[in-house]
């Protein structure tokens, strides 16, 4: 499998917040739990700078990252389609989104994983990072 194409948003459509919900059912879906997407944060995307990365295969989002900043560390959440998983993209969306944090001068990010889902918790560990802290849903 090629990987897909990688596009950076600066603000977000409106087919693209559709693939972006779409992607959400599929995971949780399969995964179960549920993802910090920050749909108000979504919907409201400032169009002078990169905040999120989409990957696209053909006229399917088989991944998202979005960067948050809401103190001063910034937050990664996104996820990777099921049937994508093992393929890079992950990888590949991850290494863009922490270059584009890097080039605004901060020098580490949460990575946001659900703590239900077994899978988001093996890609956080495979990429070295460590558990900093955890939040409840309410």
């Amino acid at each position: 499998m090629t990987l897909p194409r990688i596009h950076e948003a600066r603000g977000l459509a409106g087919d693209e917040l559709g693939a972006i919900s779409d992607l959400e059912r599929r995971v949780v879906a399969h995964d179960g739990g549920r993802l910090k997407l920050e749909w108000a944060g979504l919907r409201e995307r400032p169009t002078d700078e990169v905040h999120d990365l989409l990957a696209w295969d053909g006229a399917t989002l088989a991944g998202f990252c979005g960067i948050y900043q809401f103190g001063a560390e910034p937050e990664l959440a996104g996820a990777v389609d099921p049937a994508y998983r093992r393929s890079g993209i992950g990888s590949a969306l991850l290494a863009r989104a922490l270059a584009l944090v890097s080039a605004r001068a901060r020098p580490t990010a949460l990575l946001v994983t659900p703590r239900a889902t077994e899978s988001g918790r093996r890609f956080a560990e495979a990429k070295g990072a460590t558990f900093a802290h955890a939040e409840h849903h309410m």
